[in-house]
Parts: structure tokens; C-alpha cells; sequence
């Protein structure tokens, strides 16, 4: 028995169902873009190539302070950042602009918080604000939330572990920077997500070219190329005196008295234009202490990148200045300001590398420098192979974290083979279908890759199930249980299972002749993907076909992860003869037997949001409707289950979502229920839980909602 519960997707015209191309997922990233700084510029290069290269058909945007700078820097299109809690109140509302970034949240399918600090309430309330209200409107919308290489500080104020709380609940998966960040978010959050800690994002970026340093010799004499990369801390850091006002004597000190005993060229490098007025005021500095000094270096990627690359040493005080360092093989000496740096040393095992900036000498840093020089050959070969560690262990984190990549196809459209196989067990559910089953046998039978096993649960059924089936002989196992209903039955049949996979069939409906093999073929390409569906044809008592239903096609030939809405408007789409997933996962999930109906949906929500999914665009199912199915016999029945699956799984879908899939529930039993007094006070719930128009894939006009009042009132009046 196939049951259709409120899917007006599958009411669309069969010229729009059969749209040949699939829409690209819109991810949104957020961060402190467009300030001028290479390193959350880095970040942002480096956020998108991951999900390049997970996705490479990915549509990417971002928000940013300067939009023009930001493109000019990474190619890809940004939007105007917004932030109403601000002083520019005016420009975010009045402008528009708050308008325009609540626009962007809305369209794009994956929100994600790409690295820098997540959460500092100690410089106030603006900036923390600012950020968080974009990762929960991108919750309300029910769009994914990823934070990548964040980082966190422990709350210091009431109103800061609250709003960290509910940012680090909001996020889907959670990546953080440093361990620290990591114990900081779990001692806070009760409902912590996926999370884990990972070496800086900067290390996924394209670093071979730069690698030109190991092993190089050079004679006693030969000129050092040293690079020192600046920094300005803001006024109310515990270490802005000691950078701003005593480091610069003392790297000039240091440098004077280095360049005295082997002759060096030094390179400023300021990594902010913030940065821009203490390098040029240190290059005067040394060139009066008779040092070379090279051409000034604009704060842009690529041309510190390759100024980097040519350096023999360097002298770092920024954070990413040191990840450029190691990514690049150039032995590089850190000056501590924060725990983060001194975390990265240690996490490369080279401790001694990093020095405190606070109570720092000259006489301690020239020391330190000569070290380095010295040992700079071994010192390069060991920071590349930790940073091509770091890089394997990025990419291999965040892309298993983003939306897989599309299907590879061969040249003649099939997935190319493999050598593995896995095993299917095959469930079929009987309750009075001695007309039907042999049909649904039949179409199991006939596969190219036959199941291990086909069993057949008999749900105590009053035909002679046992007469059919037995000219199958072994080929089919019939098992029977008292009376349970279908879901006492399928999860009988899972309990019973032996393959690999289980696929789930009704006893009246069919599949098409590839419909395992094209199944088992994906299970294998994909090995994270848990559940595999597809399209299928519907057809009427004629045998007429009615129409090619399911998963819409932009959804259809990759794997994919939903969260939000997503997640029912894949369960509403994916079809119980279609299914076919992992035991393991079926293992933890079992069908809620005090469903009468919606019971699919329910295993569904869970199932996709354990894991990634696989939509095939190709109708494997033929499903034969029946006019006595409860969906089409009880809408009393079929709505009171699909509110309380959506009450339960409000957590997954947001509260905004919830409330509008409540409401269309109610619409959908105004519309069904056949006038007076009940039909008019749900039409009047669905109006109050969600008073704006429906989107256009659910009703075909905006008035619908109006056009059921008035029937409404019209069978209300026939009945008087």
C-alpha cells in the first residue's frame, strides 16, 4: 500500500517534472571579509576551494565589508555585509541593506561561518551580535549551518554564554581552530553538533608553487633573504603595547646586529593595511641602521605569497603569517600575542620556534634568528611535511562535511563499474495481497543483479498468502506475524534481514528491471551515502500512467545531506517502494509502529538526517494507486501523524519551518474535509500559524488559501 500524504510536488505538469538540468547549491559564507586583511582573505580562498572541490558546480557568494576588494582578491561575488546592531542603523534599514542580507540568507542552501573568531564579548555586544543573527536567521530559513576553522573564548559576561550557547546549537557541524576552542564549546553547549578541531584552514590552499626552499645551499657568504611580517594590535589588547610600541625598536636592534655579522636583505610584510604605516615607519628605522631593505610589499595574497616563497627565514607576528611560513617551507620564527599562535608550534613540534612578544630583547631574538639560519635546510623539509599532513587532513575533514561531489559518468551515461558487490534483502509487507503480489515477486525476480533473499512478511493476513507464493519455492521466504500493521511488518522483515542493504517494496507495486543494480552501484561509488531512492511512475486501476513522480531533479544524481526544510521536503518526496539503505543504519532506526500513516516520513527524517543521501533522476518504481489507501480514506487519520512528525522533528527543521509546515497541514485538511464548522477552524489554524502566502511549489496561486475559504463556505452552505 502506497501512501501520498500532502506532496503538491508531485501535482506539477510532466513538461516542468522533466527539466533536463539540475540547479547548483548556493552556499553563502560568512566572515570578517572586505577589512583589508590577507589572512581572513586566505580564509575565505581557502573555504571556497573546499567546497570546490566537493561540489565543483557550487554557486558561492560571500559577505563582505568591501565587496570590490573581496572580489578583487578571490574571484568570488560578495554582498554588501550588515551588521543593524551596529551605529549604522541607518544604512541597514533604511538603505536596505539588512533587506538585501536577509535576501541572500533566504536563497542559498548552505550557510557557512568561514573561520576567524566566533565569539569575543569582551569588545562589546556589536560585533558578537552581528554574526550571531546571521547564523540564526540561516537556522530559521532551515538552511544548513557550517562554521569552519572558528575559533572561540570563554564567555565573560551573562548575556555571552547565552548568545554563544544558542550561536554553537545553531551550526550544524562545527570546526574549530584549536583544541581550546573545542573544550570551551562543549563545556558551555548542553546539544553540542558534530564538532572537531583542525589545523588552520589556510593550509587546504594550492601551496606546491611556493615550496622552493628546502634543502637549499648556499654559501657563508651568500645575502639571507629575511622577511618580517608586522602587526598592529587595537588599543584594548593586554598585548598592544608590548607589539606596537616596543617591538619595533627591538626588531630593528636585533636585525642591525644580525646584518653586522652576514649580510641580509630584509622584506616588510605587512599582512592588513592596518599594518601598512608601522612597516614603512620600520623600513625607515633599519635603513638608518644601514640595513637592505627591499621594495615595500602591498598587504594582497599573491604577492606575499610569492615574496614568501623566495625568503630564507622569517620573523612572524601575525597568526597567518606563520601558516604562510610552514606552508611555504620557510623556517620561520613566531612572536606570541595570543594562545592560538603558540598552539601552532605546538601542534608542528617546533615549541622553541615560538617566542612571547611580552618581556621580549633584541639579544633573544637575534639569538633565536641565528638558530634558525643555521638549521634552516631540516627546519624546511620538517615544516613542509607537517603543512602536507595538515593540508591532507583539512581536505579530508571539511569536504566530508560539505555536499559530496556529482556522480562521476562514464562515457555512455552508466556508472562506472566496480569490483566490490553487497548483498540486498528484499521486504514486502503482505496484508490482503494475493492479487497482487506475484507481480511485485515477479519484478524482484527479473533484476539484472538479483537479491540474496526476498522475504515476504504476512501481517496475518485472511488470504491464502501461503498458496501463492508457493510455486517460488526457496526463492522467496515467507514469514508471519500476528496482526501489526505495515510497520510492525517492514521492521519484522528488518530484524530478519541478512544483506548488505534492504530494500523495501509494496506487495502491489513493481520495480523496473535495473532498479537494483543501478542501487547497489551507487552504494558503492558512494561509500558515506546511507539511503538510496529515486523517481517513479504512478499508475492508476487502468494501467494507465499518470504521471513521473518523486525527488525534484534539481535534487537528483549526487549525494547529498539536507537539514531544515530540506529534510521533509526530501521525506515527502522519497517513496517507500524506491528505498533501498544500509542494515547498519536500519539497525539504529526502526518504522514507528503507533503511526497509522506518515510512518515512512518518520523513518525518513531520521535516516536523512543521519547521513548523506542519493536521489536517482530515473523512474525504478512503478506504483500502482489504490483508492482505499488511508491517505485517501482518512484525512483525519493522514493529518493528525504528519503534525505530530513534524512536532517531533521540530528541533531539525527550525521553529519558522515548523510553523509554516504545521500550517500547510492544516490547510491541506480544510481542504479535504468536506465542509461546516471543523473545516472552517482549520482553515482559520493554518492562517494564524502561518499568516503569508505559500510558496509557489506548494499551491500554484497565492490566493489558494482564499479559494478554499470560499469553498469552504460553499459546501458549508449546500450542507445547511
Amino acid at each position: 500500500m502506497h501512501t501520498v500524504i500532502g506532496n503538491c510536488r508531485n501535482r506539477r505538469d510532466a513538461s516542468r517534472d522533466e527539466r533536463p538540468e539540475r540547479r547548483p547549491a548556493r552556499y553563502l559564507i560568512d566572515g570578517c571579509y572586505g577589512d583589508g586583511n590577507v589572512g581572513d582573505e586566505c580564509l575565505l580562498q581557502a573555504v571556497s576551494r573546499l567546497i570546490r572541490s566537493a561540489d565543483p558546480e557550487a554557486r558561492i557568494a560571500a559577505f563582505s565589508s568591501d565587496p570590490a576588494l573581496t572580489e578583487a582578491e578571490t574571484g568570488l561575488p560578495a554582498v554588501a555585509q550588515c551588521n543593524p546592531f551596529s551605529r549604522n542603523l541607518y544604512g541597514s534599514v533604511c538603505k536596505g541593506l539588512l533587506w538585501r542580507t536577509i535576501e541572500q540568507i533566504r536563497r542559498c542552501d548552505v550557510f557557512v561561518l568561514g573561520g576567524g573568531e566566533l565569539f569575543r564579548d569582551h569588545v562589546g555586544p556589536s560585533a558578537t551580535l552581528g554574526m550571531f543573527y546571521r547564523m540564526r536567521l540561516a537556522r530559521l530559513f532551515g538552511k544548513r549551518v557550517l562554521a569552519l576553522g572558528v575559533g572561540v573564548q570563554p564567555a565573560t559576561t551573562w548575556w555571552g554564554r547565552r548568545v554563544l550557547r544558542g550561536a554553537l546549537q545553531d551550526a550544524d557541524a562545527l570546526v574549530f581552530r584549536d583544541p581550546e576552542s573545542l573544550q570551551v564549546a562543549r563545556k558551555l553547549a548542553h546539544r553540542l553538533p558534530d564538532a572537531q578541531w583542525l589545523p588552520d584552514l589556510v593550509f587546504s590552499l594550492d601551496w606546491d608553487r611556493f615550496r622552493s626552499v628546502p634543502n637549499r645551499s648556499r654559501q657563508a657568504d651568500s645575502v639571507l633573504q629575511i622577511g618580517v611580517a608586522v602587526k598592529t594590535l587595537p588599543a584594548g589588547h593586554c598585548c598592544a603595547q608590548s607589539v606596537n610600541q616596543q617591538l619595533p625598536g627591538v626588531f630593528v636592534e636585533a636585525l642591525s646586529r644580525f646584518a653586522e655579522q652576514q649580510p641580509c636583505t630584509v622584506s616588510v610584510l605587512p599582512f592588513a593595511d592596518t599594518d601598512a604605516s608601522v612597516g614603512e615607519d620600520l623600513r625607515e628605522k633599519l635603513r638608518g641602521r644601514g640595513v637592505s631593505v627591499a621594495d615595500p610589499t602591498p598587504p594582497r595574497i599573491e604577492a606575499l605569497r610569492e615574496r614568501l616563497a623566495a625568503l630564507d627565514c622569517l620573523v612572524a607576528v601575525p597568526l597567518h603569517a606563520s601558516v604562510f611560513g610552514f606552508a611555504s617551507g620557510v623556517p620561520t620564527l613566531g612572536l606570541a600575542y595570543d594562545l592560538k599562535i603558540t598552539r601552532l608550534y605546538e601542534a608542528f613540534g617546533v615549541p622553541e620556534l615560538c617566542l612571547p612578544v611580552t618581556g621580549l630583547n633584541a639579544d633573544a631574538l637575534q639569538s633565536s634568528l641565528e638558530g634558525i639560519v643555521q638549521q634552516r635546510s631540516e627546519l624546511s623539509t620538517h615544516l613542509m611535511t607537517a603543512s602536507r599532513q595538515a593540508e591532507q587532513r583539512v581536505r579530508n575533514a571539511v569536504t566530508g562535511l560539505l555536499s559530496p561531489p556529482v556522480a562521476c559518468v562514464s562515457p555512455n551515461g552508466s556508472t562506472p563499474p566496480s569490483q566490490q558487490t553487497l548483498s540486498v534483502s528484499v521486504v514486502i509487507p503482505a496484508y490482503r495481497a494475493a492479487a497482487t503480489i506475484c507481480r511485485a515477486i515477479d519484478s524482484v525476480l527479473a533484476q539484472t543483479a538479483p537479491p540474496a533473499e526476498i522475504l515476504v512478511v504476512d501481517d496475518e493476513s485472511p488470504d491464502d498468502l501461503a498458496s501463492v507464493l508457493e510455486p517460488y519455492g526457496d526463492r522467496v521466504k515467507l514469514i508471519r506475524q500476528t496482526r501489526g500493521g505495515a510497520s510492525a511488518a517492514r521492521n519484522r522483515g528488518m530484524e530478519i534481514a541478512s544483506g548488505d542493504l534492504v530494500a523495501f517494496l509494496d506487495a502491489d507495486d513493481q520495480w523496473t528491471p535495473n532498479k537494483l543494480q543501478r542501487c547497489v552501484q551507487t552504494f558503492l561509488d558512494y561509500p558515506k551515502v546511507g539511503i538510496v531512492a529515486s523517481r517513479y511512475v504512478l499508475r492508476d486501476t487502468d494501467e494507465q500512467t499518470v504521471r513521473t513522480a518523486g525527488p525534484e531533479l534539481d535534487w537528483c544524481d549526487r549525494p547529498i545531506r539536507a537539514s531544515g526544510p530540506t529534510l521533509l521536503e526530501f521525506a515527502k518526496a522519497t517513496s517507500t517502494p524506491t528505498v533501498v539503505a544500509r542494515r547498519e543504519l536500519l539497525q539504529q532506526h526502526r518504522f514507528d509502529v503507533t503511526l497509522t500513516t506518515a510512518e515512512d516520513r518518520d523513518l525518513w527524517l531520521r535516516l536523512l538526517a543521519a547521513g548523506d543521501a542519493y536521489f536517482v533522476s530515473e523512474p525504478l518504481c512503478i506504483v500502482h494507486l489504490r483508492g482505499d489507501s488511508l491517505s485517501h480514506g482518512n484525512i483525519d487519520v493522514d493529518s493528525t501523524c504528519m503534525l505530530r512528525v513534524i512536532d517531533r522533528y521540530r528541533h531539525l527543521l527550525g521553529p519558522l519551518n515548523a510553523r509554516r509546515e504545521r500550517s500547510y497541514v492544516h490547510f491541506k485538511w480544510a481542504s479535504g474535509l468536506p465542509g461546516g464548522s471543523r473545516a472552517l477552524g482549520r482553515w482559520l489554524r493554518c492562517v494564524c500559524l502561518w499568516p503569508l502566502p505559500y510558496s509557489r511549489n506548494r499551491t500554484r496561486s497565492r490566493f489558494a488559501r482564499l479559494r478554499a475559504l470560499a469553498a469552504i463556505l460553499r459546501r458549508w452552505q449546500v450542507r445547511a
